[in-house]
């Protein structure tokens, strides 16, 4: 059923239901850094990835483990998040693969003058997952999430390919970003990547007469047939974020979506870690319950 929940109070309704579920069960994981040649990027590209452990000596999966590709932000790498935040204890009692990729500056899109980001993270590197960790794949045990350019990225991603994704995550995601693109709205003075959003942009939009039609996930929300692809979408951002009011704004076109199963929450803090940090523990028992 439709299930629409806005948490502006924090995190206290489910401090205990996580506690239980995040220290519960006692399970080492193992963070890897490494690379792999990606078909979709015609190049060499890294990826670190965090995967469940016997006492650290051999990848023990209990069962079929379900996969996250969490993406970063802006001026970030596939380092940020194991750098940080606590993401590798959080998961440690948890039967999931976690995939960390790098997707540079490229909001997760096939860029016009790039690379195929999306192509990357919406087909190539789910299949590498299967491939190389021998796993069954379906689209309820295959999620996406990220913060702020990479909860874009993910959120794009999810609706671009309802087939493999059943789960999204979005992190304080600049979900005005079409906006920002056209000068309607200030991407924000305090914003250190600002000034990189208008360098890349006709890299990824093209420079003479821009398509920013993938830019407007407002849009793509609208046009996402949910009915047929029910999606389950966990949101969160800091009350007090520079991108408070663009998420709180999309939040409430959200609720009124059929056949999305969408939980907004809002934690004390800004656009940082403290936030992300705090918010992907809720995500996590979100996700697996």
């Amino acid at each position: 059923g439709k299930i629409n929940s806005v948490n502006r109070k924090g995190r206290r309704a489910c401090v205990l239901h996580r506690r239980a579920f995040l220290e519960g069960k006692e399970e080492e994981m193992a963070l890897f850094h490494g690379v792999i040649n990606s078909k979709a990027l015609m190049k060499d590209t890294t990826l670190s990835m965090i995967v469940p452990s016997d006492d650290r000596k051999n990848i023990g999966f209990q069962g079929q483990p379900q996969l996250l590709i969490l993406l970063h932000g802006a001026g970030g790498s596939n380092y940020t998040w194991s750098k940080y935040s606590s993401i590798e204890r959080y998961t440690e009692p948890l039967n999931l693969i976690v995939l960390m990729p790098n997707i540079e500056f490229s909001f997760g899109l096939n860029m016009s003058n790039g690379l195929n980001y999306q192509s990357y993270l919406g087909e190539e590197l789910p299949q590498w997952a299967e491939k190389t960790f021998g796993l069954k794949l379906d689209r309820e045990t295959t999620t996406i999430a990220g913060q702020s350019m990479g909860g874009f990225a993910a959120i794009h991603t999810a609706l671009a390919y309802p087939d493999k994704f059943g789960k999204c995550g979005v992190f304080s995601a600049p979900l005005a970003l079409d906006e920002y693109l056209t000068g309607e709205r200030p991407l924000g003075a305090n914003m250190a990547h600002s000034k990189l959003v208008s360098m890349w942009k006709d890299s990824i939009f093209g420079k003479d007469e821009a398509d920013l039609t993938e830019a407007s996930i407002r849009t793509k929300l609208q046009a996402f047939d949910a009915q047929q692809w029910p999606l389950k979408l966990f949101h969160a951002c800091g009350a007090e974020d520079m991108l408070y009011q663009d998420n709180s704004s999309f939040a409430q076109m959200a609720e009124t979506k059929e056949g999305l199963e969408y939980r907004y929450n809002e934690y004390p803090g800004g656009h940082d870690f403290d936030v992300w940090d705090e918010c992907s523990k809720d995500f996590l028992v979100w996700m697996l319950k």
